[in-house]
């Protein structure tokens, strides 16, 4: 009768799918051994698995370990390995001071990202004549030289490495309990990886959308009918978990400033294209935006700061947006103190 019953629940209980890897939290193994006669730790990284096999439409070219223990100066990292299950098999000294106790171990994994080759860009005729003079001595050095430094800083700074996450270990002597060549040492040991925040304080909690560090002043003039405003962009912060939403979006992102008066265009600019990232520091001085309003239309004055995605079919879309206007802490200030810049991290909505 009961082999009856499990037969019956088995037919209508519904059967568990085999777990796949990427429902699998990634883990870092290590050994760790205490050099008596040198007092100094000897730490192995043996190998992670279950590493994230992509981000978004990227795949990772290999992965990584930073080794460190805190307090302490020293930090290493492995080498590059491919595959999400990598092994490493390295060992790291750190020298003590003093007992160990107290300190404890961090081990923090990474993903390098296959960088995409970049197609050749064509050069436009006042372009080709400005390096053909230069080639030809009929252009002054300095000149060329000045035209150069102005198309490379236009270019942003880029991290092509992605956090997966860290895991830590507290150093006590009761957790050393194998006689080693070297001294007392640890048995082979799994860790998760956990998640670790990333991101920058701001004046309220970081936007989910990201956010970024914009500087605004305001001018007078004389006669009031040509009042400079001027906005630069600085740096771009995401989260973790806000990059590898864009990276799922499966295109290059950029920012796109513009001011309106009386919901008019009179001033825009765009920067380059980028991949997603978590930090980004921005060239301020061609980031920059300008415009001429007249002091009594300041009230219908906006300034809007636009977070894009343009996919490889060319479909746009927004991710975040930041309005500055007469309502806005930012606006107040610089009007309050003319020729005064002001900078402020702002949350994209």
């Amino acid at each position: 009768m009961s082999s009856t019953l499990k037969r019956v629940k088995s037919l209508l209980l519904p059967k568990s799918s085999p777990t796949s890897d990427d429902d699998l939290q990634p883990e870092i193994g290590f050994k760790i051994t205490h050099n008596d006669a040198n007092n100094e730790l000897i730490v192995k990284v043996l190998s992670a698995r279950n590493l994230p096999s992509s981000f978004g439409n990227i795949k990772p070219q290999g992965y990584l370990i930073k080794v460190k223990v805190f307090p302490g100066r020293e930090k290493y990292e492995t080498e590059v390995c491919k595959g999400s299950w990598p092994c490493y098999n390295k060992e790291f000294k750190f020298p003590l001071n003093s007992s160990f106790s107290g300190k404890f171990l961090t081990l923090t994994a990474y993903a390098n990202l296959t960088q995409e080759e970049k197609k050749p860009k064509l050069i436009s005729r006042a372009s080709f004549k400005e390096h053909i003079e230069a080639f030809v001595g009929d252009k002054d050095d300095t000149q060329m030289r000045k035209s150069v430094k102005r198309s490379q800083s236009n270019r942003f700074s880029l991290n092509n490495r992605r956090l997966i996450g860290a895991a830590s270990y507290n150093l006590e002597y009761k957790n050393f309990t194998l006689n080693g060549k070297s001294g007392r040492a640890t048995p082979d040991i799994w860790r998760k990886l956990e998640n670790i925040t990333s991101g920058v304080q701001t004046e309220r909690k970081e936007g989910r959308n990201g956010s970024i560090e914009v500087t605004m002043s305001y001018s007078n003039s004389e006669d009031g009918k040509n009042d400079s405003i001027m906005v630069s962009l600085n740096k771009l912060r995401c989260s973790m978990q806000t990059m590898q939403e864009h990276e799922k979006l499966g295109g290059n992102l950029y920012i796109k400033m513009e001011v309106y008066e009386f919901d008019v265009l009179i001033a825009k600019w765009k920067s380059d294209e980028f991949p997603p990232t978590i930090s980004m520091k921005i060239e301020s001085k061609t980031a920059t935006m300008h415009a001429t309003v007249n002091n009594y239309n300041l009230d219908r004055i906006k300034i809007t700061i636009r977070l894009k995605c343009k996919n490889k079919i060319n479909k746009k879309a927004k991710l975040g947006e930041i309005v500055i206007d007469n309502q806005s802490y930012m606006w107040k200030n610089v009007l309050e103190s003319p020729s005064v810049p002001s900078t402020l991290m702002m949350n994209f909505e």
